[in-house]
C-alpha cells in the first residue's frame, strides 16, 4: 500500500505524457486496495492503463462523477438529462459547444 500511495504522489506517464492525479485515496481492503481518483483529463481507458503503470490489476471500475455533475444512484447503462446549472458548469470548464 505505501508503494501505490509513494507513485501516486509522483509524475506518472503514460504514452510520454504525466496523467495529472489531483487527489487520491488509498484504502487497504482484505488482501487487495482500493483506490480513489481524481483526473484532471479523461484519456482513454486512463485509469486501466495507470493501474497497469503502478502494477496493478483492475477488478471493478466505478465513475461517481463528471467533472462538476455528480452521478448519484444512476444505474449502470442509464442515464438521465442535466440540470441546466449542470450543463452551465461543464460550459466553465471547457467552453460552449
Amino acid at each position: 500500500m505505501a508503494e501505490v500511495t509513494s507513485a501516486l504522489g509522483s509524475s506518472i506517464a503514460i504514452d510520454g505524457r504525466p496523467v495529472r492525479v489531483t487527489a487520491f485515496r488509498v484504502r487497504p481492503v482484505a488482501r487487495s486496495v482500493e483506490l480513489e481518483l481524481t483526473l484532471a483529463e479523461g484519456r482513454q481507458r486512463i485509469v486501466r492503463r495507470l493501474a497497469q503503470a503502478l502494477g496493478l490489476k483492475v477488478e471493478w471500475l466505478h465513475r461517481v462523477a463528471y467533472g462538476p455533475v455528480r452521478l448519484g444512484r444512476l444505474p449502470e447503462g442509464k442515464y438521465r438529462r442535466l440540470a441546466g446549472g449542470e450543463i452551465q458548469a461543464i460550459e466553465r470548464l471547457h467552453g460552449a459547444a
